[in-house]
């Protein structure tokens, strides 16, 4: 699992995460947000605002998908994406 996170986590586009969660579809096991959030102890401790507020979009995302399915969310959260 862990190493499908980070290129969905740091994708710098919605083709990269929707590629990255496709490779990877374990990462729309609940389970997910665990790592994720002992991640995010590290960015407070740093202080890291934006990339808190980054990492807190794509676990948004990760829950949409979990909810609607991964193709629904993306073309909810990405209006042009097309896979």
């Amino acid at each position: 699992m862990l190493s499908g996170l980070m290129p969905f986590l740091n994708a710098r586009s919605a083709e990269e995460a929707y590629d990255a969660l496709s490779k990877h579809p374990e990462l729309l096991s609940p389970d997910t947000d665990k790592y994720i959030e002992m991640g995010m102890s590290g960015l407070r401790d740093k202080n890291d605002a934006n990339s808190i507020a980054a990492v807190r979009e794509r676990q948004r995302l990760l829950e949409r998908c979990r909810q609607v399915g991964v193709d629904r969310a993306f073309s909810e959260r990405f209006p042009n994406f097309s896979h």
